[in-house]
């Protein structure tokens, strides 16, 4: 009994093979690649780490000012509530004048 995604692939369909330098595989010293594009390719690579690495650096910063706003908002509220209880501890310690 197989899944809606195995049982809707095509006949003769083979997964290729994961192989984890497949990316950089024109880059070998057997490509054509000349050195003029593996600069450019590692410099659109280096360019497109930088650029996921701020919005990762943005996501949580967001997330970061999120939680310490909710925090300050609820510490104003326990804040308000505290001034608004009486004040027990100034019961007992009244100086007799």
């Amino acid at each position: 009994m197989g899944s809606a995604l195995t049982d809707s692939k095509p006949a003769g369909y083979d997964e290729p093979e994961f192989c984890p330098y497949a990316m950089l595989e024109y880059l070998s010293p057997r490509s054509s690649a000349t050195p003029q594009e593996v600069i450019e390719y590692l410099e659109l690579h280096q360019a497109a780490q930088e650029f996921r690495l701020e919005l990762e650096h943005r996501a949580r910063l967001e997330a970061h000012c999120q939680w310490y706003y909710q925090v300050a908002a609820d510490h104003r509220e326990a804040l308000e509530r505290m001034r608004l209880e009486a004040n027990l501890l100034s019961w007992f310690n009244r100086r007799s004048a």
